[in-house]
């Protein structure tokens, strides 16, 4: 069942909910949990990854606008970090985690990878806007995913991935439902603000100022007295 997720999104007619899936934002958790009440592929949806916008043209507007839409967002350094680690895991473990020769997306990962000699290159890379496609769909900021060209926000419910634990709560009550929310992808690490030098740091703060801006992120030196709960990564 792991594999039938890897395109599909989560769009639920039964119970009138979309959840649009951010990279690295417990999304594979959410995707899990989920699927039992909205599993499907929808025509024209080429990847998993789809923004607000491009989902609402997929499914119509008047779908959308009658459905309960959300996504879970992120610090946007942690986010970066746990994206580069994440693809570094792909290229290593994923033969043996799924018991298979390495697919196309892993090997598109792997030839992708080998220009960024380390974190530091991976974010300079990140700043560059280049032509959207699969693999620089990557560099899409969590505000380009959930608000439209005008910058209006375009989900109903915006879930912290540091604060899951209550947010589950609210969205359980807004959709009617019981969501077992399972703890999977998870990339233990070091605290993010280990890996930056002040002129990563600053690119980040750079291009993903409206979210940082939108919703309070600031850069911590120091790990949250507080563990985040509830989901992967």
């Amino acid at each position: 069942m792991a594999l039938l997720y890897i395109r599909t999104m989560i769009v639920s007619h039964e119970h009138n909910f979309i959840f649009v899936h951010i990279f690295r934002t417990a999304g594979r958790s959410f995707t899990k949990a989920l699927s039992q009440f909205g599993l499907q592929e929808i025509p024209g949806q080429t990847h998993r990854h789809h923004t607000a916008a491009e989902i609402r043209d997929l499914v119509g507007a008047e779908f959308w606008e009658q459905s309960f839409t959300f996504a879970v967002i992120r610090n946007p350094w942690e986010r970066m970090l746990s994206q580069y680690l994440y693809h570094i895991q792909t290229i290593r473990e994923f033969k043996s985690r799924h018991g298979q020769k390495p697919t196309k997306v892993a090997r598109r990962t792997q030839k992708k990878m080998r220009r960024f000699r380390d974190f530091d290159a991976f974010i300079h890379w990140f700043a560059v806007k280049e032509e959207l496609n699969e693999w620089t769909r990557h560099k899409l900021t969590q505000s380009e995913f959930l608000f439209d060209e005008s910058g209006e926000q375009m989900v109903d419910y915006i879930m912290r991935f540091e604060n899951l634990k209550s947010d589950m709560t609210v969205l359980e009550g807004e959709l009617g439902l019981d969501i077992d929310l399972p703890f999977i992808n998870h990339q233990p690490h070091r605290h993010y603000s280990e890996y930056y030098t002040d002129v990563t740091r600053n690119i980040v703060a750079d291009v993903c100022r409206h979210e940082i801006e939108q919703f309070g992120y600031t850069f911590s030196t120091q790990p949250p007295s507080i563990k985040r709960d509830g989901a992967g990564e």
